[in-house]
């Protein structure tokens, strides 16, 4: 096959594709827990993005973007879904959209590890990271039908407040080094946006992590990686529009025998 044959095969399954990417679309809109994450593209040379939106039963699309904030959220399901509660690593911008939000609790530990390691005289990140970890083992025991224990919740909200009141008074009496402020920032940032931090102990159907978004930009960032810099911001769309997870989600055909019957189909403006 030439070079040629197979930097097109992107936009022909592309162009045969609308009635299964609609579809995705309409099931996203309905979804009342969506995960999203955006991830750094290149197109010639220059600064592209990725946005990545899904539900946590894996239903999910791709959408190529010039620019990040609201311009790169616009016309997405994060966008038009005003009822959906949103997962995320703290993109602020997301903030503005939807009924709520839910920050990825994996990303927290992570950075109050970090703060352990370039904060050791400090108690109140060693506190949280174990608290953190006791809140996602409960969470992770709760079935669908058991709910939650009220009592439970509320004592470990109680030990959260008790541990930011701690980390306050140690900033307090030992002020942050200017080299290193990430854990006092951690610290303000889970006091402001405590509710984001909680909300999977509260609602059933909010997952503790934002893996599943981070997995699929994985996804995209491999083929980032085989091309280096896409030769158009085109290329980079087409891509994006071709990656149709649910291909692979269904029991009844194989990956192989769905993307040959995509291929088969007669539409007009068929590459040659």
């Amino acid at each position: 096959m030439s070079k040629g044959m197979v930097n097109g095969l992107s936009k022909e399954f592309s162009m045969k594709t609308d009635k299964e990417k609609k579809e995705l679309f309409v099931s996203l809109m309905q979804k009342p827990v969506l995960h999203t994450d955006n991830t750094n593209a290149r197109s010639n040379g220059s600064s592209r993005f990725v946005f990545i939106v899904a539900a946590p039963d894996g239903t999910a699309q791709y959408y190529f973007r010039e620019n990040k904030g609201h311009a790169g959220i616009k016309d997405t399901p994060v966008d038009l879904n005003q009822s959906a509660i949103f997962i995320h690593d703290h993109d602020t911008t997301f903030y503005n959209y939807g009924s709520g939000h839910h920050e990825c609790i994996a990303h927290i530990l992570r950075y109050c590890k970090d703060s352990i390691q370039n904060e050791p005289d400090r108690k109140w990140n060693k506190k949280m990271y174990k608290l953190l970890r006791e809140m996602v083992h409960y969470r992770n025991g709760i079935g669908e039908t058991t709910g939650f224990d009220e009592k439970t919740v509320m004592a470990f909200e109680e030990r959260y407040d008790s541990i930011l009141e701690e980390a306050r008074e140690e900033y307090e009496y030992i002020p942050p080094s200017k080299y290193y402020r990430e854990g006092y920032n951690l610290y303000r940032r889970m006091k402001k946006y405590r509710s984001s931090h909680l909300l999977f102990l509260h609602d059933i159907r909010v997952p503790h992590n934002n893996n599943m978004a981070e997995r699929l930009w994985l996804a995209y960032k491999r083929k980032q990686h085989q091309v280096m810099s896409f030769r158009s911001d085109a290329s980079i769309d087409y891509l994006c529009q071709s990656m149709l997870l649910s291909l692979r989600q269904d029991p009844e055909s194989s990956v192989y025998d769905s993307v040959s019957k995509i291929f088969d189909r007669q539409k007009a403006g068929r590459l040659t």
